[in-house]
């Protein structure tokens, strides 16, 4: 095998191994997003529309504006944020890594001007929830569901957790042009030590019920020699989510870990499942249950 060759199949195996349906970013800091944005606001989603301009799909949220904390803008007015896609009823698109809303939901927004509208900086990178932790923390998260992201030196990123104090403290120094020392950036907090009430998705996407199960399921069949004849293909699904309570258990083996990863992997793990559970108001609901030591052996939740 020539070098060339061999160049060209490490670049598909890296094409293979990158997640399906997810954007890649090279992430930028806290510092970086601040200096980037033109306004920087906390506001609340009173209403939205779709439309199409110049080909394109695209989602108009009106926010009221609570609080300015750079650029121009007056507390109590209105804004107009525009995002890529969205349900024009006969038709819609879907942009992944967008960054979309809630009718009443409250966001921190890191904003550009693009064609006159004002965007989300880097698309859902710039939007902040405003949430509550299980013990009343008042925190700040990222929608992240569809992001793969790394650090410039290749390193994979793990997202973070924000106090919602100390990180609007430090946006209102760097803004003010004070220099906040690395030691000091004391806002951010491990994901695996908080829980997080459910994200609410049945406002944000309209799933067509004309769709057949078997068009956006993965197919699984039984050959021979397991089924004679062959049976299927048929779309699968995970088969307890009707009985009591309809909750699935997962578990982390207890001797494999993410590399680089300070858990293990567990915040990764808990951010999966988390996407999943009520997505779209469906009955899924899945819970991590903590490590075993037990070997995985097929559909066994491990």
């Amino acid at each position: 095998m020539t070098a060339k060759s061999r160049v060209f199949s490490v670049c598909l195996l890296l094409v293979a191994a990158m997640p399906a349906l997810a954007t890649t970013f090279i992430m930028p800091t806290d510092d970086e997003m601040v200096s980037r944005s033109k306004r920087i606001v906390i506001g609340t989603a009173q209403s939205s529309f779709v439309r199409e301009r110049d080909g394109n799909v695209e989602t108009v949220y009106v926010f009221a504006i609570e609080q300015t904390l750079k650029g121009s803008g007056t507390d109590g007015d209105t804004i107009e944020i525009v995002s890529p896609g969205g349900d024009l009823g006969r038709r819609g698109v879907i942009v992944q890594s967008a960054a979309h809303f809630a009718m009443g939901e409250k966001a921190l927004l890191f904003l550009n001007e693009s064609h006159g509208n004002w965007t989300p900086t880097d698309l859902t990178l710039g939007k902040f929830r405003f949430v509550t932790s299980n013990k009343g923390d008042r925190l700040l998260t990222r929608d992240m569901d569809d992001v793969t992201a790394w650090e410039r030196n290749g390193a994979p990123h793990y997202e973070k957790v924000r106090r919602e104090e100390a990180f609007l403290h430090f946006i209102h120094d760097r803004v003010a042009g004070r220099e906040v020392k690395k030691d000091e950036q004391n806002y951010l907090v491990d994901p695996s030590t908080v829980v997080l009430v459910p994200v609410d998705r049945t406002r944000r996407v309209k799933a067509d019920t004309t769709y057949s199960a078997g068009s956006y399921t993965s197919n699984v069949t039984c050959p021979p020699p397991f089924c004679v004849p062959q049976v299927g293909p048929y779309p699968s699904r995970w088969p307890d989510f009707d009985t009591a309570g309809g909750t699935v258990t997962f578990h982390k083996k207890n001797d494999q870990n993410i590399s680089g990863a300070g858990d293990g992997g567990v915040s990764t793990i808990q951010s999966g499942l988390a996407a999943w559970t009520n997505d779209c108001g469906s009955k899924v609901n899945i819970v991590y249950g903590g490590t075993t030591t037990t070997a995985s052996a097929d559909f066994d939740s491990v």
